[in-house]
């Protein structure tokens, strides 16, 4: 068993730290497992629904398709944990629990996937530290892996390669691993303005859940920067509860400051909802080298008032 860490500024484990697994259960009920592409999109546009589910005894997994890694002058791999230690705040105010965490790490196709578990609640947050696209790569690493199966992506934190086929595989075990009876994930559609990573994660989720074209998990697709410009539709204590976490989290963003993404706290929306035994079909994929325009970045949607990093 693990030591109980209270998790503080600086978080004492992250990626590439010694830790010991803690034992985890056989079976797995009433599970929700979130695919989010960079660390923040899961509070920005997925919530109110994870704290719901939350709040609501729901057993909540959060993965993170990419370090959502821009350039800083500590490097990105600091950056990238700074927004792990801001994640991992934000849940366990979501919860309503103490920032105290156990480092857990998931052996799935083949290799240790950075993995935290919060002690006094169900929920479990799952890093991959796959490079994204931001100011220094337009393109970014979910990208190629999706355009070419023979592209290997090296995770910024020296953990074991992925290939396109190796990661549907370890989507494909943890969603085993989780038993999930619903799953979330962004717009794989590319007739809306948003980030190529959020395309890329929510493709490669949905090949997982149906490898032979049929819905396997009940799964629902959010809009993300789109939101920006619709009606509000979350009042009252949801959208108090959705504000909270987010600035639970936002002070550990270098790359954020004060009023940042405040005008999304009063909104949520949901795309498409593929059903168990339905057919899948991705809509229009986001053609490669898009987000690559110099004169139409991806982060630029990040921010209001000034360039930032991925949304």
């Amino acid at each position: 068993m693990a030591t109980l860490m209270l998790v503080t500024a600086p978080l004492v484990t992250l990626a590439g730290m010694p830790t010991v697994p803690v034992a985890r259960s056989a079976e797995t009920k009433n599970a929700v497992v979130n695919f989010s592409a960079h660390p923040d999109d899961d509070l920005l546009f997925m919530n109110p629904d994870i704290v719901a589910d939350i709040q609501g005894g729901k057993e909540v997994w959060t993965v993170y398709l990419t370090a959502g890694d821009v350039p800083f002058p500590a490097g990105p791999l600091n950056y990238a944990n700074h927004r792990v230690e801001g994640e991992l705040a934000a849940y366990a105010r979501a919860a309503g629990v103490p920032n105290v965490w156990e480092y857990d790490p998931l052996f799935l196709s083949g290799r240790e996937v950075s993995s935290y578990v919060l002690a006094d609640a169900a929920v479990r947050l799952v890093f991959t530290y796959i490079h994204a696209a931001g100011p220094d790569d337009w393109t970014g690493d979910l990208e190629r892996l999706w355009q070419d199966y023979s592209f290997v992506s090296y995770p910024i934190d020296g953990g074991d390669p992925y290939t396109h086929e190796s990661l549907v595989e370890m989507i494909a075990e943890l969603l085993h691993e989780a038993q999930p009876q619903l799953i979330r994930t962004q717009d794989p559609d590319a007739e809306t303005e948003d980030h190529i990573d959020h395309a890329g994660g929510a493709l490669f989720v949905a090949e997982a859940d149906s490898p032979d074209g049929i819905t396997a998990i009940r799964r629902v697709e959010y809009y993300s920067y789109p939101i920006q410009e619709m009606e509000p539709n979350v009042t009252g204590y949801l959208k108090d509860e959705k504000t909270a976490v987010w600035y639970e989290y936002r002070p550990y963003d270098d790359q954020l400051v004060e009023g940042d993404w405040d005008n999304v706290m009063d909104r949520q929306y949901t795309i498409r909802t593929f059903e168990p035994g339905t057919p899948w079909f991705p809509g229009k994929k986001l053609p490669t080298g898009r987000a690559a325009n110099p004169d139409h970045p991806p982060a630029e949607h990040h921010r209001q008032g000034g360039p930032g990093g991925q949304g």
